[in-house]
């Protein structure tokens, strides 16, 4: 392929002695430094799974009166939520701090299901009668005023455990962070307890889940580690009503023996039909459409620890469309030992995604701070593979070549940052002490090359200039597709 000029740039080494233009006069007080890292993306990851009913009587039910019988030719659908934070450092220094707090507030979407084609709930038949995640646990079924949160607290794998230590960023690093999921983790480990789950199944709004560790009752936040494992999630079952369920949506032999409850039970070869939409999930009109806290971390209760908060509109978002899926029940069953995530697909995914501009400039902690919309979009995206969550990225992102937005040179070591289009690849770093010599000094070797946030284009550069003098010359090529 041929070198593409308009993907090349050249930018001058800056002597050490320039060091001294950027240090600050005084130093701030340590409580005044703004966080030394960028909240770069928020995802929830929606999914849809199935597993078998263990609840003894329940097993009993489907073993003795099924039609067919046996407790394994049904299984039961659930709803499941993955948040998921990318950190990014856009600094030139490595940074490290005990832990990152994070807290989402009010999902922005809302479902509908169907069991072979009947909707599961009365609200469901009504145009607009979706209906958010809280409303599908058992205290919540009727309650129009249930809300949804997550509180995350992120930490990066200490000696003794996987997680648990201090979060570290290189300069240029962005780390995704997950709920932590033991290697040991089966839908039968989390339910081998009966009523009490363990930590994901997120059934009792008692246990608070979604905020509070339930393996280490850590009530700053679930335990969150980095490099995702989508096999769990929060899981939700009460897709149904206990009180006013459809006849339609009952098996003959389930009505005969007066057998309703709010979770389902289908058939393997039945169809789950699940429909969702980006919605407002609650009344308040003082409150945003959905909303994401950076937290100081010194306060249990979220709402008074807020030290960034970054509310959202839906209103930025383009028309939307329901996104709808049909199953048949048993292609989405997680066994109960099954290690791996089994039959869990995705569906849907809400991104709120940090606007490459604003990255590259470091705007986030300005004061007076930006509105959200000027540092973040929303997304509400379709999907069908968990791989897709790093292709969510912002609309900003430059359209071709590549530019160089920052230069800083520290002793030896000169860091570059820059932007590249998409179908940037094959980096190449030269240098000379002489532009009219030519770019004959081959720097990769010596180059550190960090990608920031997936799909920001953003990257970081490390150069060792060792030796090169006050006066040496950097250029960064690139290759782009034909």
């Amino acid at each position: 392929m041929n070198r593409n000029p308009a993907v090349s740039a050249a930018c001058k080494a800056l002597p050490a002695a320039a060091l001294a233009l950027l240090i600050p006069a005084q130093s701030r007080a340590a409580d005044s430094l703004p966080p030394p890292f960028v909240v770069a993306k928020v995802q929830l990851v929606y999914s849809v799974v199935s597993h078998y009913s263990y609840i003894a009587d329940r097993v009993n039910f489907y073993n003795t009166q099924g039609n067919p019988s046996g407790n394994t030719n049904y299984v039961v659908p659930m709803l499941v939520c993955d948040p998921l934070v990318t950190l990014y450092n856009p600094s030139n220094a490595t940074v490290s701090v005990p832990r990152v707090r994070i807290a989402i507030w009010d999902p922005p979407i809302g479902f509908k299901f169907k069991k072979n084609g009947e909707y599961l709930r009365p609200e469901f038949e009504a145009a607009n009668g979706f209906l958010p995640m809280a409303r599908f646990q058992i205290a919540n079924e009727n309650n129009a005023a249930a809300r949804k949160s997550f509180t995350l607290s992120l930490t990066d794998p200490a000696q003794a455990l996987s997680y648990g230590g201090p979060v570290q960023l290189i300069p240029g690093q962005s780390k995704t962070y997950g709920a932590f999921v033991e290697k040991s983790w089966t839908w039968g480990l989390e339910t081998a307890a009966g009523y009490v789950p363990r930590s994901f199944y997120d059934w009792n709004t008692g246990y608070d889940f979604t905020n509070r560790d339930g393996r280490t009752a850590n009530a700053y936040g679930v335990e969150a580690t980095p490099d995702w494992d989508p096999r769990a999630g929060f899981q939700v079952d009460q897709l149904s009503t206990n009180f006013n369920r459809p006849a339609a949506t009952l098996y003959d032999f389930e009505n005969a023996n007066g057998w309703s409850a709010g979770w389902v039970a289908i058939k393997l070869a039945d169809t789950f039909t699940v429909e969702a939409k980006a919605m407002r999930a609650h009344a308040p009109s003082n409150l945003p459409d959905f909303n994401v806290g950076l937290l100081k971390g010194t306060t249990v209760e979220p709402t008074a620890d807020i030290q960034h908060e970054y509310p959202m509109s839906l209103s930025g978002l383009p028309p939307q469309s329901v996104i709808q899926r049909q199953f048949e029940a048993g292609d989405l069953l997680q066994t109960p030992s099954d290690k791996t995530k089994g039959g869990k697909t995705p569906i849907a995914v809400v991104t709120m995604v940090a606007k490459a501009e604003a990255l590259q400039q470091n705007r986030f902690y300005t004061n007076p701070a930006l509105p959200s919309e000027s540092l973040y979009e929303l997304r509400f995206d379709p999907m069908s593979d968990f791989g897709q969550v790093e292709a969510m990225g912002s609309s900003d992102v430059l359209p071709e070549g590549f530019k160089v937005t920052g230069i800083e040179r520290k002793g030896d070591q000169l860091f570059l940052d820059f932007m590249a289009a998409p179908d940037v690849f094959g980096l190449k770093v030269v240098g000379t002490d002489s532009l009219e010599a030519g770019f004959t000094d081959d720097l990769n070797n010596q180059t550190i090359a960090t990608p920031g946030p997936p799909g920001t284009g953003l990257y970081k550069l490390i150069v060792d200039v060792t030796g090169k003098g006050p006066n040496y010359f950097v250029r960064i090529e690139g290759e782009a597709d034909p």
